[in-house]
């Protein structure tokens, strides 16, 4: 076990990091405890992308937040199944929604109601969760405020890889990011998706006052999902 420079303690081992509370006296008195278990290995059940080193890096950005007191909705470009966005219902405080956006269509099928399925079977409230149905593209900034509200604390970008559509989804979550928020980029440095890259750089150009602050390599084969990179004021 180690220790942020924050105080918060932290156990590493060859699979990524797991953020802990080392002054609990079991997991269940955790506040993140269902998301500590969830992002351990229920998230295993449902289908997508998240290797266990990207799953304990947003595992620890939560915690690290939940310990600073940075609140606010959680949003996703490009869920999925939701195997992201359960972890970030489960970590949401009492009062926090959990937005996400998706076109929610596969090979001609319809996955809305598979994610709204997963989302209950984890006991969470549905009046909690936002879908929007459609592409990122599609929104402007004052459609994306409608749906978040207020600043988020965290925004994973995960939608269209494509650089023009990366770009865009980039500049919408830095439109409503509260002060201390973080956006999560999904398969940077990808060897199959360079634009990813090529729209990151862009924005921090763009952007100075956003700095990328972390990156988590890639684990296991290109098909498991890409490296995340962490970016914030």
């Amino acid at each position: 076990m180690g220790q942020l420079d924050s105080g918060l303690a932290f156990v590493v081992w060859k699979g990524g990091m797991m953020a802990v509370d080392e002054h609990a006296e079991n997991a269940v008195r955790h506040p993140l405890s269902a998301a500590i278990s969830y992002f351990d290995k229920g998230h295993a059940s449902v289908k997508g992308f998240l290797t266990a080193g990207s799953a304990y890096a947003l595992l620890t950005i939560l915690e690290a937040q939940m310990r600073d007191g940075i609140g606010g909705p959680l949003a996703e470009i490009g869920t999925y199944h939701g195997k992201s966005l359960i972890g970030f219902g489960l970590a949401a405080a009492p009062g926090e929604h959990v937005v996400g956006i998706d076109l929610f269509r596969e090979r001609g099928g319809d996955f809305e109601a598979v994610l709204r399925d997963h989302w209950r079977s984890f006991g969470l409230a549905e009046d909690r969760l936002r879908l929007h149905r459609g592409a990122s593209t599609a929104l402007d900034t004052s459609g994306w405020a409608q749906l978040v509200c207020t600043p988020a604390r965290l925004v994973h970008v995960d939608g269209e890889h494509t650089r023009t559509a990366a770009r865009h989804d980039l500049g919408l979550a830095a439109s409503l990011l509260a002060a201390d928020g973080v956006i999560v980029v999904d398969d940077v440095l990808h060897a199959w998706y360079p634009e990813i890259t090529l729209a990151v750089a862009e924005f921090l150009i763009e952007n100075p006052i956003f700095k990328a602050f972390a990156i988590l390599d890639r684990q296991g084969p290109l098909i498991g999902g890409g490296a995340k990179m962490m970016i914030a004021r």
